[in-house]
């Protein structure tokens, strides 16, 4: 059995994990339509930290985190800020 190493995303890992996005809420969930490039990517992305897990060199897994002092979050998708239970300020960090 292979190692799992976690490690930050690099260039060419993102474009595995916008692959990976694609196959799961795309292909298998439905969640979003299906593109000719096979990636599904986020307005997040350019900002976002990826922590993924290699196995050798294959992406086992993957966290994105989006640190503070950004225009939004993924949470902003589906709440609005008003109704959320805590504040939306410089300390917050959204894990996913």
């Amino acid at each position: 059995m292979e190692k799992i190493v976690l490690t930050l995303a690099g260039e060419s890992d993102r474009s595995e994990i916008y692959r990976i996005r694609h196959e799961v809420y795309a292909s298998e969930l439905g969640q979003h339509h299906e593109n000719e490039k096979g990636m599904l990517t986020d307005s997040l992305d350019p900002y976002n930290y990826y922590i993924i897990a290699k196995s050798g060199s294959t992406v086992a897994g993957f966290i994105s985190v989006t640190p503070p002092g950004h225009p939004s979050y993924s949470i902003d998708k589906y709440i609005d800020r008003k109704d959320l239970p805590f504040p939306v300020d410089s300390g917050l960090y959204i894990y996913q």
